[in-house]
């Protein structure tokens, strides 16, 4: 294998990674497959070092209909103490999501999606969850994983 074919299969590895973390996190928090897109939106921060840390300001997910989806609060995460013991009612959705992270233990990391685990870019990005990202492999066809 050469580098250029390593570098592109590592780029869809990276977008396929990114892609099943999305989708895990919707059914997370929509449903099993009921999200079809979802849409991060980001926000910067300057740091002390002269650079900028991105955060999720908002996360919004559509059905196969283009109907916005509402989180559904009756879904086994947010049964759980992890998710009753971090909630803020003063404050939205992302932030207390985001304060769960804190408190998650390895074995809470390997169950739930964290909002640790999204990806986070300057421009935000939108996830098509009815076409999963392929992976290119050296002599063969796409691979779907």
């Amino acid at each position: 294998m050469n580098r250029q074919s390593l570098s592109k299969l590592a780029k869809e590895a990276k977008a396929l990674y990114q892609w099943t973390t999305v989708r895990d996190f919707a059914n997370q928090v929509y449903g099993e497959g009921k999200a079809a897109k979802v849409e991060i939106e980001t926000y910067g921060e300057y740091n002390d070092e002269g650079g900028t840390n991105y955060r999720i300001e908002s996360i919004e997910a559509y059905d196969k209909d283009g109907n916005e989806l509402d989180i559904d609060y009756s879904l086994p995460f947010f049964q759980t103490k992890l998710w009753r013991d971090s909630v803020d009612e003063d404050e939205d959705f992302c932030y207390n999501y985001s304060e769960i992270c804190w408190g998650m233990t390895d074995e809470d990391h390997e169950k739930w999606v964290c909002f640790d685990d999204l990806p986070v870019n300057d421009e935000g990005e939108t996830f098509d969850l009815t076409v999963e990202p392929k992976l290119s492999l050296p002599g063969s066809e796409q691979c779907h994983v």
